[in-house]
């Protein structure tokens, strides 16, 4: 009897994936090979299945897998947000990236992300993240603004956003040890100073 109600149940889970699939399929008829498509919409829609690991603080391992029967050409901006699966921090895209799917295909690709959430640890390989989403609007604007600021520039200007971050603040969060071992700031003054600029020219008041 068992065995009977899970074949059953097996069975009706079959039928309701293969109905979940073929409605996809008629949804992403919409779609055109021509048009490039932002990657939070695609996650959004169910088109693409959006994942990733950590690397550092400056980049994040993404892997996108397209669902669907027909070519995608995706982009992710800077303030596509990659949602931490765990304690560790959220990863903010900061520099675009662009790359085109065939149908059925995973691709995965190192793209260039700023830490959010300064409070909790930084992301390592061994930390996942799951799905997409926008980050606050006030994060893209500053990184709108920042397309040509350096890494640790941007991670001062985001912390001060999303986590009320004075210069002092980021300093004491973010050190690195020189090849003496000795600790040192790694956001220098200067640094701190262009992403307080930055954030300034776009109309953000921050403790910075």
């Amino acid at each position: 009897m068992l065995r009977a109600v899970w074949h059953w149940l097996s069975a009706a889970a079959g039928r309701l994936g293969l109905a979940g699939r073929r409605s996809l399929e008629v949804q992403a008829a919409e779609l055109s090979a021509d048009k490039v498509y932002d990657l939070v919409f695609l996650h959004g829609r169910g088109f693409v299945q959006a994942r990733g690991t950590g690397q550092s603080i400056t980049r994040v391992f993404a892997h996108v897998q397209n669902r669907v029967e027909r070519p995608l050409r995706v982009r992710a901006l800077p303030g596509t947000c990659f949602i931490a699966k765990g304690g560790h921090q959220n990863m903010v895209i900061r520099r675009p990236c662009r790359f085109t799917l065939e149908p059925g295909q995973a691709q995965s690709v190192a793209i260039e992300a700023t830490c959010m959430n300064a409070e909790r640890p930084i992301p390592c390989e061994s930390d996942h993240f799951q799905g997409v989403r926008l980050a606050p609007p006030e994060v893209v604007r500053f990184l709108d603004a920042a397309a040509q600021a350096d890494a640790m520039t941007v991670q001062a200007g985001v912390w001060a956003l999303t986590d009320r971050y004075t210069a002092a603040d980021v300093h004491r969060r973010l050190t690195q040890t020189d090849r003496h071992g000795r600790h040192q700031q790694a956001v220098l003054p200067h640094q701190v100073d262009e992403a307080r600029r930055l954030l300034d020219s776009v109309g953000l008041s921050t403790r910075l």
